[in-house]
């Protein structure tokens, strides 16, 4: 410990035992560009499928159909190597 005037001490400590990232983290050379949207995509078929299952339901509200029933259409669909 250290004292510095007027009572105040100050206790000397390893600041990577509280700062628990590595070395050099910040650092503009450790940084990685182009991961933003690198997740799987819908593909447009696809998208133009669950399109027409919404707008149909728009148009006429006895035609609902559940999230279930798109998966079973779109694995119908599948099957038959539409998309």
């Amino acid at each position: 410990m250290l004292e510095i005037g007027n009572n105040t001490q100050i206790c000397p400590t390893d600041i990577s035992d509280k700062f628990q990232l590595e070395n050099g983290w910040a650092l503009k050379s450790n940084q990685r560009y182009g991961q933003r949207g690198s997740g799987k995509h819908i593909i447009v078929i696809v998208k133009a499928y669950l399109e027409g299952f919404f707008l149909a339901e728009n148009v006429n509200k006895t035609d609902q159909i559940s999230a279930k029933d798109m998966v079973i259409e779109l694995n119908k669909l599948a099957e038959e190597g539409e998309i």
